[in-house]
Formats: C-alpha cells, sequence, structure tokens
C-alpha cells in the first residue's frame, strides 16, 4: 500500500508500526471466509485495508464491492488496487444509507480523513456534497448467489446501511458475516445487534470497537 500517514489514523498505523488496530478482527475475518469465489462488500473503504487484504486471498472469480465517497480517499484506494494489480475489486464512488439522492458527507480538515461522517459531523469538518445508494442496489442479479461478508464502518451511519438491506434482501442472499464499528452506536436510530439477533444471527466475536455477528 501507499500511505499518507499525515491526515489518516489508519495509514498512519500501518505507516508507524505496519498494521492497523483492527488487525486482529480482519484476521478473523479471513480466516473464516470460504474456499471458493466470494462475494463481499466493504462500506465505508477508506484506503482500502480490508477490500485489499480480502482480494489478497479471494478465489479467482470473486467480488468485492468497495464504497467511498471520499474523492481524496477514493482516489487513495484505487492506486492501491492498482499497485496490487487486483482486478476482483469493484470500486464504487457513493455512500450507502437507507435512501437513494444526495446528502452531505462532511470530512474532517487536515486531522483524520477517515472520519467522515453523513450522520456526525465533527467540528470543522467540511461538507461534500456525495451520492447516496442503497446497498441492496448492489446485490448480484442472481439471488442464489450467497453473500459472505459485509463490512460497515461509517462513523454512525452503521444502522442506516444494514437495516433496509436485512428487511429488503432474499432469504437466501442474507450475508453470511457481518462486520460493523459499533462505537458511535449512540448516533444509531435502531438497534443492530437486536435486528441481527432476530434476523437469525448471533455475536461471532468482538475486537474493540468492532462486532462481528454470524448468520447461524
Amino acid at each position: 500500500m501507499e500511505v499518507h500517514p499525515s491526515d489518516n489514523h489508519t495509514e498512519f498505523l500501518i505507516w508507524q508500526k505496519g498494521k492497523t488496530m483492527e488487525e486482529r478482527a480482519l484476521n478473523h475475518v479471513l480466516n473464516g471466509l470460504p474456499d471458493r469465489p466470494i462475494t463481499a462488500y466493504d462500506v465505508g473503504a477508506n484506503a482500502g485495508v480490508y477490500s485489499l487484504r480480502i482480494a489478497a486471498i479471494a478465489v479467482p472469480g470473486s467480488a468485492i464491492h468497495a464504497f467511498e465517497p471520499n474523492p481524496t480517499m477514493r482516489a487513495r484506494l484505487e492506486k492501491n488496487i492498482a499497485l496490487n494489480g487486483f482486478d476482483s475489486i469493484q470500486v464504487h464512488p457513493c455512500a450507502i444509507s437507507d435512501g437513494a439522492g444526495e446528502l452531505d458527507l462532511y470530512v474532517p480538515v487536515d486531522t483524520n480523513l477517515g472520519e467522515a461522517s453523513l450522520s456526525k459531523p465533527k467540528k470543522g469538518a467540511t461538507p461534500t456534497r456525495v451520492q447516496v445508494r442503497k446497498l441492496s442496489d448492489f446485490l448480484p442479479p442472481d439471488k442464489q448467489t450467497p453473500i459472505d461478508f459485509i463490512k460497515v464502518d461509517v462513523e454512525g451511519h452503521e444502522d442506516r446501511v444494514l437495516a433496509p438491506l436485512l428487511s429488503d434482501m432474499p432469504i437466501a442472499q442474507l450475508p453470511k458475516s457481518v462486520l460493523f464499528e459499533v462505537e458511535h452506536n449512540k448516533a444509531w436510530k435502531s438497534d443492530l445487534g437486536k435486528l441481527l439477533t432476530n434476523t437469525g444471527y448471533e455475536l461471532d466475536a468482538k475486537f474493540g470497537r468492532n462486532a462481528i455477528y454470524r448468520l447461524k
């Protein structure tokens, strides 16, 4: 990866330590992926830590969808994909929410670009108008194609990404595993843990700010 440690905490940790603070969670996810072509979604892809690591071990024929609405971070993501020559990652230049249209993405200036948010504008953040879509718009047309993994890290907007997806998608396509950040759950409109449990999931593991649920 090409990293920019001055304005993104994730990239700073890679530069400083050679890994991110989410290494245990990431390894848990990688160890749980099946040995066949997979379909995975990375919502809030940042510089590509999850997408790149999944693509590095994924079986040929896999499809990884990376969503990054911040133009600066999207350019870094695309550069890192190109550096590795991965053709399994498709980058989508939009944010994911519970509806379609446009919203302001509040981007911190010269601090931590990874904290850009649709829900929780930080002091001094600059609003950038971005396209917004629902994750269900990007499901495979073949309803029998399994969704193996979804990661959502969008600074307090996680519920608006996952709640409509769980109600919209066919039972056969419910994701086998879901990882999401819980640190900003006070900004949520719904309890994701309860929603996932009621949909047939159980808590698989928790690593600091991230929870992983797996379909029973």
